[in-house]
């Protein structure tokens, strides 16, 4: 009975130890710790030789570190960490944990997630002729694997997508090219009606002259 008491004693002394600690890192502090963090940058190169990914972590500033699992750490140095022989597709997790601050060592400000591209087995290819616009065709990596059946399917549908594109295009062409209704009104108006109603005019004046003509005759005019 004594042993179950004094447990619970040291339990309850342990919350109180926990939570005092919670409490020494103030709201105030850890707003300022997230602010710092929220300069942290990412970045990677490629290893053509070794077919792997070398992640860089900057604006550390030493003040924080890197925890992964719960083994893992990794300590900046002048600021940055460098992560190498990171595979394509390769996920890791990491918690940016303050390192010096009496009050607030060790508490978590926030994860970062690392995800490494794959990499575009079907850039440059010759297929990719006249489909440069596509991201599989202009990219070295990708942010998702790209087989063989679905490079081939995004090269047809883009290929049928242009060919309408095409008809469409010359389809308005030719709209274009179409003469108007108005135009032809007027072209057969010019063409036909204009000379017709020249001919009619002038056949209609040479009728009225030649009567006048007639009755000045008749009248021994």
């Amino acid at each position: 009975m004594k042993k179950i008491i004094l447990f619970a004693i040291i339990f309850i002394l342990n919350i109180n130890v926990l939570n005092a600690e919670d409490q020494d890192c103030t709201y105030a502090k850890k707003r300022e710790y997230n602010t710092l963090a929220s300069h942290i940058s990412v970045s990677y190169d490629y290893d053509e030789a070794t077919s792997s990914f070398t992640y860089r972590i900057d604006n550390l500033q030493d003040l924080f570190m890197l925890t992964e699992g719960s083994t893992k750490r990794y300590t900046p140095e002048s600021g940055t960490i460098r992560l190498t022989n990171i595979k394509e597709g390769e996920q890791r997790y990491f918690s940016v944990i303050v390192k010096f601050d009496k009050e607030c060592a060790n508490t978590a400000i926030r994860t970062l997630t690392i995800k490494a591209p794959y990499i575009n087995s079907f850039y440059g290819s010759n297929l990719c002729n006249g489909h440069e616009n596509l991201n599989v065709c202009s990219s070295r990596f990708l942010d998702y694997e790209m087989t063989e059946k679905n490079f081939l399917n995004l090269i047809e549908k883009d290929r049928l997508l242009k060919e309408q594109e095409n008809n469409k295009k010359e389809e308005e062409e030719k709209e274009e090219e179409k003469p108007k209704f108005i135009d032809i009104v007027i072209e057969q108006t010019v063409k036909y009606y204009v000379p017709t109603s020249l001919v009619v005019v002038t056949s209609a004046i040479a009728i009225a002259a030649f009567n006048v003509i007639i009755r000045k005759i008749k009248h021994k005019i």
